[in-house]
C-alpha cells in the first residue's frame, strides 16, 4: 500500500473515530508493536476484527475497524470481566499489518536447480517434442 493511500486510510479513521466518539490509534507508525498472543487465538482475531494494541494484569485495549459488530465488543468485556477493557479504532490497513504480525506468511524457499551436461540434450529434446 502506498503511503498517501495509508494515510488517506488513517486519516478517514481518525474521522470516523472522532464522528463516533471513540479513541483513535495511529497504527501506521513504524516501530516496535507489541504483540499478545496470549489473549486471544489468531483464528479469534480473524474472526472477531480485532487486535489487543496493550495489555495487562489490569488492563486490555483492543483495536477495532468499522466492521467490529457491537455484540463482539460486549462479549470481550464479559469474557475479560476481571479487567478494564477498552476500544481503540484503527484503519483496515493497521489490522491487516497486525494480523500480518501475528500470523506472518510462510516465507518461500527457492532451490537453485541445475542441469548437468550428461543428458541435458536429451532433456531439452524431449522438451522440444512434447506438446505445448
Amino acid at each position: 500500500m502506498s503511503q498517501d493511500l495509508r494515510f488517506d486510510d488513517e486519516q478517514a479513521t481518525q474521522r470516523r473515530a472522532n464522528l463516533l466518539g471513540m479513541t483513535y490509534v495511529d497504527t501506521s507508525a513504524p516501530g516496535n508493536k507489541p504483540l499478545y498472543k496470549d489473549i486471544l487465538t489468531i483464528a479469534e482475531l480473524n474472526q472477531l476484527r480485532v487486535v489487543p494494541l496493550q495489555a495487562d494484569k489490569s488492563n486490555i485495549l483492543f483495536g477495532i475497524t468499522n466492521t467490529t459488530s457491537q455484540q463482539v465488543m460486549n462479549s470481550l468485556r464479559q469474557r475479560f470481566s476481571d479487567q478494564r477493557v477498552l476500544y481503540a479504532l484503527i484503519s483496515d490497513a493497521g489490522f491487516r499489518e497486525y494480523m500480518g504480525l501475528y500470523n506472518p506468511p510462510t516465507p518461500v524457499v527457492y532451490h537453485d536447480i541445475s542441469l548437468q551436461s550428461a543428458g541435458t540434450e536429451d532433456l531439452v529434446n524431449d522438451i522440444r517434442a512434447s506438446p505445448g
